[in-house]
């Protein structure tokens, strides 16, 4: 049986599990309409298109996400089947130490953007009573990271936007995952990643530490972004997809030690904070 090619639309399509994951779309027979921030990223996007099977396949939407009316305006009239918020990047350093400017400026990309593009969206796919978004989360969404408070802020914030999406869309037939990846080989750890925030002597050793991690990491993640792109292709697709969905093996490991811990947390002071009703 053939299948009918579908329309996605992914954000930060230049590098990473974006670029993956776009040109798996491509190669699977769909059209992607990619955001890029640069002449030079639009024009590499697009020359995809005749590997993919034909001119217009990959059509490259140069914007940022946290600009807010040039979103509506590029996507106005335009209708997708899969919306993908990768965009992103991660803020580094000490909760202590961050500066407030650089804190919105994580939000505003990270959450605020996908926020954006997903009201941009939604009202075709309401039309339509069909429809995917899959927003693109991390570990730092279930579980704080000594030094990543800025990123992890933003992270928890996008799963609760995320699981809150899920229950209002659903009966209109759109169904939201949040992906929570593990380690994969992109440049997460090198470009994406900005150690910014004061300098306190009490942080610099944890910083140092950070910096290093990072470093040894770079390169040496165990997850390939291809075969990541597969498992996102496959989820798309999946009739009844979950809310939260890990990916990886070590992802998968890492979330459910978290909770586990967060359970036992809860059930080992269960007798300090049950007696609250009125008698």
């Amino acid at each position: 049986m053939s299948r009918t090619p579908r329309r996605w639309l992914i954000t930060g399509v230049s590098s990473g599990l974006g670029a993956a994951l776009a040109q798996a779309v491509l190669d699977h027979g769909d059209a992607v309409v990619g955001t890029v921030r640069s002449e030079d990223a639009a024009r590499a996007f697009a020359s995809l298109s005749p590997a993919a099977g034909g001119p217009g396949r990959a059509e490259p939407i140069r914007l940022d996400v946290t600009d807010r009316d040039r979103v509506f305006s590029a996507l106005e009239g335009q209708t997708f089947d899969v919306l993908v918020n990768n965009a992103g990047y991660c803020l580094a350093g000490a909760v202590e130490t961050l500066e407030a400017s650089a804190f919105r400026d994580q939000l505003e990309t990270n959450v605020v953007g996908a926020l954006n593009m997903i009201q941009a969206v939604l009202p075709g796919m309401r039309a339509a009573g069909s429809g995917r978004i899959i927003n693109i989360g991390s570990l730092s969404g279930v579980t704080g990271m000594a030094g990543l408070g800025g990123y992890c802020a933003s992270k928890f914030a996008l799963a609760g936007l995320s699981d809150t999406l899920a229950a209002e869309v659903s009966r209109f037939g759109v169904l939201v995952t949040l992906v929570e990846p593990g380690g994969f080989r992109t440049n997460f750890a090198g470009r994406s990643l900005k150690l910014e925030g004061r300098d306190i002597d009490d942080y610099a050793e944890q910083n140092a530490a950070l910096v290093t991690g990072f470093a040894r990491s770079h390169g040496h993640q165990p997850n390939d972004p291809a075969k990541g792109a597969r498992a996102l292709i496959a989820l798309a697709e999946h009739p009844q997809p979950p809310i939260r969905f890990a990916l990886g093996h070590d992802a998968r490991e890492r979330i459910e030690r978290a909770l586990a811990e967060r359970i036992e947390g809860y059930r080992g002071t269960a007798n300090l904070g049950m007696d609250t009703a009125f008698s």
